[in-house]
């Protein structure tokens, strides 16, 4: 089995120098290595050249996006499945493809979970063990840790470039949806993610939640997304009567008024 990798940068020279390291320090060397960088001018070229005989293919040219990017790397892909570990995104450890190898890749999308990583600290995101409509309504999987059959490329084609922030979430949900493309979890951390780049303005997150929106009414049916949204408010209201219940003013009400609370309903 051949891994390939494809790193995308625009001006983040550090960010791609520790992506670059997480990936040439593996132990499992059977991958290929791509990196398309948009052009820069951070001296991101620079350490592109530095490392030009560790990567099967790079260039350095203007580009009209991340997902116009990530297609431009697809181009040059022969491996067997394909993992997105962008500028400043790092592989989880030394033994990751290793143990990625080990465990088997069989299904068309293959997901891991992610170490993520912010000014504030660190934790780890585990994704579900069975992935359902529910949850791709509700999140996404992370492309970081995503190793995807280059046949899916191959007979549906790459990103959709007319989208800019959620083309990849865009491109397994219609899969999951419309195709029945079989998704397997990878039982352990894959990659770490670096939130600290990622834009918190209005604009940006307009921007996602209007692609968002398009993309949940294309691909679900409004009964669907209703009954989803509905659940998920149920949810909310049994989160929050679970924690009044278990609040201190309610346990002394119940200690002065001597009842007990059984099924929800004071007795």
């Amino acid at each position: 089995m051949k891994i390939s990798i494809v790193t995308i940068n625009y001006n983040d020279r550090n960010g791609l120098e520790r992506t670059i390291k997480s990936v040439l320090d593996q132990t499992f060397q059977s991958f290929e290595y791509i990196v398309i960088d948009g052009g820069s001018n951070d001296g991101s070229r620079e350490l592109l050249q530095e490392h030009t005989n560790k990567f099967d293919y790079w260039v350095s040219e203007p580009d009209n996006g991340i997902y116009n990017a990530m297609n431009k790397g697809l181009e040059h892909v022969t491996g067997d499945y394909v993992l997105f570990l962008n500028s400043g995104d790092r592989l989880f450890a030394q033994d990751i493809l290793e143990k990625v190898s080990k465990t088997g890749l069989e299904a068309d999308f293959n997901y891991g979970d992610l170490e993520m990583e912010d000014e504030h600290g660190s934790w780890i995101k585990k994704y579900p063990d069975e992935l359902t409509t529910k949850y791709l309504v509700n999140a996404a999987l992370p492309h970081q840790g995503l190793f995807i059959k280059k046949e899916v490329f191959d007979q549906y084609g790459g990103y959709n470039e007319n989208y800019k922030i959620v083309s990849d979430w865009l491109h397994y949900a219609e899969l999951f949806v419309q195709k029945k493309a079989t998704f397997k979890r990878i039982p352990f951390t894959v990659s770490i993610f670096d939130r600290s780049g990622i834009s918190s303005s209005s604009a940006h997150q307009e921007l996602h939640d209007k692609e968002r929106q398009e993309v949940l009414q294309m691909l679900f049916s409004e009964e669907l997304l209703a009954l989803i949204k509905e659940n998920n408010q149920l949810k909310v209201e049994n989160g929050r009567l679970k924690r009044l219940l278990q609040s201190r003013t309610v346990r002394l009400a119940l200690k002065i008024t001597g009842k007990k609370l059984e099924k929800g309903k004071f007795i």
